[in-house]
């Protein structure tokens, strides 16, 4: 895999000289004299040197590129990961249990993680860091030690979760910071939002954010009744954090279908209740205290064009995602580039919606 072969294309809030521009007044320059072609080829070279780290600071794999674990460039500068090698050829794969990011995130170089995106939560039952034997499942991961965000954009509504073995020196020791993602917003009766908050504050010892989907909000035309349940359930499990010595949950981030309410709620109502309504829900949920604050965000269906965080896209632009395919959403893949790359996350965006709905509602009401 070869640089001239990644997307480079710069971030939505950032200008730059098109690359052709740049090589012509180099040349010029460099036509000048011997002295400034040999000052020229110095600089390319130690320019190159110094923009790697930024170059490969976010990397992105996708199922429409082949890449594996033997040609990723520059493992060690690579900061933030989107690994999605759902559909590699199995004959391609070392791994026993032919778990392709095994391969991948068992690479010794790959230190520096900070951020990783995986498709599912059932990868992490059986990925593994020993090269050699590659014997599992353990999720102790040692060469991700600096892991503190964990995102999962294939959420498969499951808690198998639960079968991971946890140890002193597991994966789950690190993240501050959990997002899951998924298209699917069915619900079933086992598998509700409650039950995975319960579980993912009581497992994760240094989880400070979680933001997750939240489908319950469309089942009533009240969802403030949806929002008490978790009072109790996050208080406790605050409480018993505390007591062990671990950070308390600071922030909730419900992802809701505000669309979809609306069409089954509140089609007929004008635009402006509507818009009340969503504040009086926002305040809501922000209200249900228990040592933390409960945010609500709205689900997003944007559309493929979208920002353009920094960082290098394995999996080719945007453009060349053929929509039906089994590739993760584009758009969300979009918004985490950004994210990871300086931009708003949707933690700061959840933060301004409570602001926001706050000011809407003295500018109505007063006070």
């Amino acid at each position: 895999m070869q640089v001239e072969d990644m997307d480079l294309s710069p971030s939505s809030n950032t200008t730059s000289l098109p690359f052709e521009l740049v090589l012509y007044i180099l040349k010029l320059a460099s036509a000048s004299s011997h002295i400034s072609a040999e000052n020229i080829s110095r600089v390319c070279r130690h320019a190159r040197q110094e923009s790697l780290p930024y170059l490969f600071a976010t990397i992105l794999i996708t199922p429409n590129k082949e890449v594996g674990a033997d040609n990723i460039p520059y493992p060690h500068f690579i900061q933030n990961l989107w690994l999605d090698l759902s559909f590699q050829d199995e004959d391609e794969i070392r791994c026993p249990q032919a778990l392709a990011e095994c391969d991948v995130l068992s690479q010794p170089n790959l230190t520096n993680i900070t951020h990783l995106a995986l498709p599912t939560v059932t990868i992490l039952a059986w990925l593994d860091c020993d090269t050699d034997t590659h014997e599992g499942p353990t999720t102790t991961l040692a060469n991700l030690a600096q892991c503190r965000s964990l995102t999962f954009f294939r959420f498969d509504e499951c808690l198998d979760i639960h079968d991971i073995p946890q140890t002193e020196d597991s994966l789950f020791n690190n993240i501050t910071h959990v997002q899951l993602h998924c298209d699917d917003w069915s619900l079933s009766d086992r598998d509700h939002t409650r039950d995975r908050v319960g579980w993912l504050v009581h497992s994760l010892r240094c989880l400070t954010h979680l933001a997750l989907p939240f489908p319950e909000f469309t089942l009533t035309s009240t969802p403030v009744g949806e929002f008490a349940p978790y009072h109790t359930t996050l208080w406790e499990a605050n409480v018993g954090r505390t007591v062990k010595g671990r950070p308390p949950l600071e922030q909730l981030v419900m992802v809701v279908d505000w669309k979809a309410w609306v069409e089954k709620w509140a089609r007929f109502l004008p635009e402006g209740v509507r818009r009340l309504l969503w504040v009086s829900f926002v305040q809501e949920a922000a209200a249900t205290e228990y040592g933390g604050r409960i945010c609500l965000v709205e689900r997003e269906f944007g559309s493929e064009e979208g920002g353009r965080g920094g960082g290098s896209d394995y999996g080719g632009d945007l453009e060349e995602v053929v929509l039906g395919s089994e590739d993760a959403d584009p758009c969300f893949r979009v918004a985490w580039r950004d994210s990871v790359s300086g931009g708003e996350t949707i933690w700061d965006k959840a933060t301004k919606i409570v602001e926001a709905a706050d000011r809407e509602y003295h500018r109505v009401f007063g006070g």
